[in-house]
């Protein structure tokens, strides 16, 4: 015998173990290939064990098949659902519960996906479970905002523009020497002495002009006010998909649990 492998659509279902027939098989001798049955998946898995020998009738092909009970079933707890209804900004929870199969113990991961826009979802990192016992797990959906609440705008700081507190601060201080010349000629036409310019105020007023020139200088900039994220309202499948390995090491095949989501 030079070869026997197994081939078809649930190869990897069926695992060849060690075997006495290696090398020449005497006539009318014979010899034992073990096969192992460890489905992947639930239902009636197939292949072919296909042997090639120097026989004149090689490669022979025979066919396997074995019926699988599902190794682990995910099902809404009791009195759990998985449809829910729930406003934006508010979590729901939903109550599942994983059963193995006969003889099957192992650590079940779980992954989430297809949360709305606004929404998380957060399923437990992993489960460990053993043969025919039932374990409870939660699926949490977290949805943000509220439905009449409109996202803050992005509002710009007004920016003034190039020279224009300069022009302000020389403004002021033609103002003051303005009001400066006006008092002096009023004192010099009643009085007979001259008097000094009324000048006193002037310095502070010109350096708190000069100061507010200067600060603005650097341009203005816009103030942004993130905008309010909020779940819109309708229907959405989450999909939980677990993920396990079977007892000889493989991936198993898990179909995914699709959850409800309806919000309003």
């Amino acid at each position: 015998m030079t070869s026997r492998v197994v081939t078809g659509f649930n190869a990897n279902d069926f695992v060849i173990g060690v075997s006495n027939c290696l090398g020449t098989v005497a006539s009318s001798a014979n010899c034992s290939i073990p096969i192992t049955f460890a489905p992947l998946a639930a239902g009636i898995r197939t292949t072919t064990l296909v042997i090639t020998d120097d026989a004149s009738t090689s490669p022979q092909n025979i066919a396997l098949d074995g019926t699988a009970t599902p190794a682990i079933t995910v099902a809404p707890a009791q009195n759990g659902s998985i449809s829910a209804t729930v406003t934006a900004g508010q979590p729901v929870t939903y109550s599942l519960q994983l059963t193995p199969g006969a003889g099957y113990t192992g650590t079940v991961f779980f992954s989430c996906a297809g949360a709305p826009v606004g929404a998380n979802c957060q399923v437990p990192a992993s489960l460990p479970i053993t043969n025919e016992t039932p374990a409870s797990f939660t699926v949490m959906v977290t949805t943000s905002g509220g439905a009449m609440m409109l996202p803050f705008p992005n509002v710009p700081r007004p920016t003034p523009f190039p020279g224009q507190l300069l022009l302000l601060a020389i403004a002021g201080i033609a103002g003051i020497f303005f009001r400066a010349l006006v008092v002096n000629g009023r004192n010099s036409a009643q009085l007979q002495r001259p008097k000094r310019i009324p000048f006193r105020g002037a310095p502070a007023s010109i350096i708190f002009f000069a100061t507010l020139a200067f600060s603005g200088c650097g341009g203005g900039s816009y103030t942004s006010v993130p905008p309010q994220i909020v779940t819109p309202n309708g229907t959405s499948t989450i999909t939980v998909t677990p993920a396990a390995m079977s007892t000889s090491g493989k991936a198993l095949q898990r179909r995914p649990v699709q959850l409800t989501l309806n919000v309003n």
